[in-house]
């Protein structure tokens, strides 16, 4: 046998074994040099499609330019609070085209700083000029409302590719459900903004449109992934807006850029007809919600979405339309606190953001009573990351494994595809690291169907758990930190998911849920940081991006049990004007 095998190795491979490794050395290099080559030729043909997209969206900004250019511009409107805009263009004192000109320039303005735009849209002049020639009375209450879109918001004749080139042209054959709702009711889409790549980031960045900035700080982020949306209503460039939010995309940017933002109760608000990407995990859902200027853009937007002769445009959505007097109710209200998830330590700040929401609640007549939201951390291993990241990112990989990659997105794709052993040798290794870094490595992914199963009952059995502290507190309503730390400068990394459960809590839940301002970083906060805990990489992390935080907005978040966006909105409006009081 072994002359045989030299025979063979002789006659077909010249100087036997040393021939052998030399033929297999010639094999190997030549086709690592083919799939190197191959590599290189497709990255040429994904920067070139990006290019072309690139110089398609530049020329919507050319036209808006150019009609700017040749119109007298009303600046004065985009000061304006929501609700004064709304009854000037139902008392037909502005017309849609004044507002949308004002709009569109001051859009323009602010993403020359925060590169918060994608593109334009080309018809939004036609649409407000048209309207202009209607009664207010005839359309609905958001009649001339300029409305900023969110790239992967459905929007016919455009692609929604979330920053993924090979998403690039794939046009949407028709408006999505809630850019049909918006219409009907009378509003402008007027510009898509920037999102990060495939939405799996609270950073706002993708190879086709870059990064967006941060509206208080410029070198800062503006959170993601719903960023450039809270980069251009904190900007000033739209009151009202659209997101979506999976695990805090809508809260986070609102939280960090200053603005109002709301994430519903699951299948509240249709999702249908948008960018695919999210909506594959179907155990914890993607919820497109409002962005606004204020708490009156978002009631407004679900009041109205919520109407009888819109709500029921997706028969697939429960046909629960806006119960007005659960909003406009007078009783005293029993509501939760907590300023500490178990998870990560909220900054001071944050805090005593929460603390000043306690107090103007208390000083409005409401009970508010310590709540402790049970297990989160466990929440986070065993039924956040497991359901986000359950199939190893294989859909995420097979998506862009011919395109350019988002450092931050690329490094969780490497984390969740790597083998658990591999993830907890690593925990191991590394001390110290803080508790959620660890439970992030230490996550068990499904694997099976089976398991699957065993995860949803688990999820089930975290629901009922939860709900039961909730009753037995007779609560009405949660407020608590929206994220433990402000924004974080945008060459320090990012670490959103150290952070994530604050938000992500409430996505596991499917609890409706929302963030206003409640006051801004202080020197004395900044100071305050030298009792902050420093024995682990994320607490070091959270005291680096600090330093520099003083002025940054800090946010409150309000929480409201499923189905009851009406309670939540109350609360909302209740906590913004009291916060206005106290001049915060």
């Amino acid at each position: 046998m072994y002359l045989t095998l030299c025979q063979f190795m002789d006659r077909y491979f010249p100087g036997g074994g040393l021939g052998l490794l030399a033929s297999c050395a010639v094999v190997v290099l030549t086709r690592l040099g083919s799939s190197l080559l191959y590599r290189r030729r497709t990255m040429s043909g994904v920067r070139e499609k990006i290019q072309v997209r690139q110089s398609k969206a530049k020329e919507t900004f050319e036209k808006v330019k150019s009609v700017l250019q040749k119109s007298k511009v009303d600046t004065w409107i985009v000061d304006m609070p929501f609700a004064e805009l709304q009854e000037k263009l139902q008392k037909g004192q502005l017309k849609p085209s004044q507002v949308l000109l004002a709009f569109q320039a001051k859009a323009l303005e602010v993403n020359e700083d925060l590169n918060c735009i994608t593109e334009f849209i080309t018809d939004a002049q036609s649409r407000a000029e048209q309207l202009d020639a209607v009664s207010p009375g005839e359309v609905g209450p958001l009649y001339g409302i300029p409305v900023s879109l969110k790239e992967v918001v459905g929007l016919q004749g455009n692609d929604c590719h979330a920053g993924c080139s090979f998403l690039i042209n794939k046009m949407m054959c028709e408006d999505s459900i809630v850019v049909k709702m918006l219409k009907t009711l009378g509003a402008v889409p007027f510009c898509r903004t920037n999102v990060s790549q495939a939405q799996m980031s609270l950073s706002c960045n993708n190879p086709v449109y870059g990064e967006t900035r941060n509206p208080i700080q410029r070198h800062r982020t503006c959170g993601g992934s719903s960023g450039g949306e809270g980069a251009l209503i904190g900007g000033g460039g739209s009151v009202l807006g659209v997101g979506c939010d999976l695990g805090g995309s809508i809260r986070v940017p609102s939280h960090f850029c200053g603005t109002v933002g709301v994430k519903g109760t699951p299948k509240r608000i249709s999702g249908a007809g948008s960018c695919p990407l999210g909506q594959e995990i179907v155990t914890v859902s993607e919820v497109y919600g409002p962005l606004g200027r204020d708490v009156d853009a978002v009631l407004a937007f679900y009041s109205s979405m919520l109407s009888p002769s819109v709500c029921t445009m997706d028969p697939l959505i429960p046909p629960l339309p806006w119960r007005h007097e659960l909003y406009t109710k007078t009783s005293p209200m029993r509501i939760g606190f907590y300023t500490h998830d178990g998870c990560v330590l909220p900054v001071p700040a944050v805090v005593r953001a929460v603390h000043l929401a306690k107090s103007v609640l208390t000083q409005l007549g409401h009970t508010v009573v310590e709540f402790n939201p049970p297990d989160v951390l466990k929440a986070l291993e065993k039924l956040l990351l497991p359901i986000v990241c359950g199939d190893k990112c294989q859909t995420l990989k097979e998506n862009l494994s011919n395109d350019l990659v988002d450092p931050d997105l690329k490094e969780t794709i490497s984390l969740y595809s790597s083998p658990l052993w591999l993830r907890k040798l690593y925990s191991k290794l590394s001390n110290p690291l803080h508790p959620v870094s660890k439970a992030c490595l230490n996550t068990k992914l499904p694997g099976s169907v089976a398991n699957w199963w065993k995860l949803n009952e688990e999820l089930e059995a975290y629901s009922r758990k939860f709900v039961k502290e909730w009753q037995s507190l007779g609560l009405d309503g949660v407020i608590c930190p929206p994220f433990p730390y402000t924004a974080w400068p945008l060459d320090n990394g990012e670490k959103g998911l150290l952070g994530l459960m604050y938000t992500g809590l409430y996505n596991v839940l499917g609890y409706p849920c929302g963030v206003l301002p409640a006051t801004v970083v202080t020197a004395d906060d900044v100071i305050s940081m030298k009792q902050y805990p420093n024995s682990n990489d994320g607490d070091k992390y959270i005291q680096q991006i600090t330093v520099g935080s003083e002025g940054l907005p800090i946010g409150v978040q309000c929480v409201a049990l499923p189905y009851q966006e009406e309670t939540l909105l109350r609360i909302m409006k209740q906590l913004e004007t009291g916060l206005r009081e106290h001049k915060i």
